[in-house]
């Protein structure tokens, strides 16, 4: 088989376009890919050892679940108080509001008379913010 002809990418790695495959290669997986013998699964990720996407020899890589690589690159990191501040906000919001973010917004566990409720509550106010919006562009002619 022919060298692919592999090219820098703006993002930090190196890929190759073959010609039975529709999107690029990226090198670091080719390389593991033929150190083991198989193919990657989805979820695996290698990992640069050093960072450098540029630097694909195989000492330099190693396999990893996404979730892994993910508490690898998290541990140790440093959140400023700023954003732990505006983290603690949101939550803050999020309890007053009874918003559940996995469920868009609808805690599970309201009765459906409830449910209703809160509805027609929303449509009401959006009805008198479209009346007043109306108000005060009438206002403005």
């Amino acid at each position: 088989m022919k060298e692919p002809n592999w090219q820098p990418r703006t993002d930090g790695y190196v890929s190759a376009k073959f010609p039975a495959i529709a999107s690029p290669v990226l090198q670091h997986r080719w390389v593991m890919e033929q150190h083991l013998g198989r193919e990657l699964e989805s979820d695996e990720v290698v990992h640069h050892k050093n960072q450098d996407g540029f630097d694909n020899r195989i000492e330099n890589l190693e396999v990893m679940s996404k979730s892994e690589h993910s508490r690898h690159h998290a541990t140790g990191k440093i959140t400023s108080q700023e954003t732990k501040d505006r983290m603690s906000a949101a939550h803050r919001r999020i309890r007053r509001l009874g918003l559940v973010p996995s469920t868009k917004g609808i805690p599970l566990n309201i009765s459906d008379a409830e449910r209703q409720r809160r509805s027609d509550s929303m449509r009401a106010m959006r009805a008198a913010q479209t009346a007043k919006t109306v108000k005060a562009g009438e206002l403005d002619e």
